[in-house]
């Protein structure tokens, strides 16, 4: 059947009842995204890449109690 190159864009977005731990979790994400996802596979797909889209940073969330850190990451 031949092979397919995709690119997907990875929305990911963690919360915490402190900016700072939010922040701490997505900083986390993000190293495991770059350094680990990179070269693992399936029996069907292998990612070849990612790449940081737009970096962590906090963004709006209703629940004034939890602060929410959101990222985007492509993935080849």
């Amino acid at each position: 059947d031949g092979f397919r190159l995709d690119r997907s864009l990875v929305d990911i977005d963690v919360y915490d009842s402190t900016r700072g731990g939010a922040i701490g979790l997505a900083a986390t994400i993000r190293g495991l995204l770059l350094t680990e996802l990179r070269g693992s596979g399936t029996a069907t797909a292998v990612v070849s890449a990612v790449a940081t889209v737009s970096a962590p940073a906090i963004r709006p969330y209703e629940n004034t109690e939890l602060r929410r850190c959101g990222a985007t990451y492509s993935a080849l």
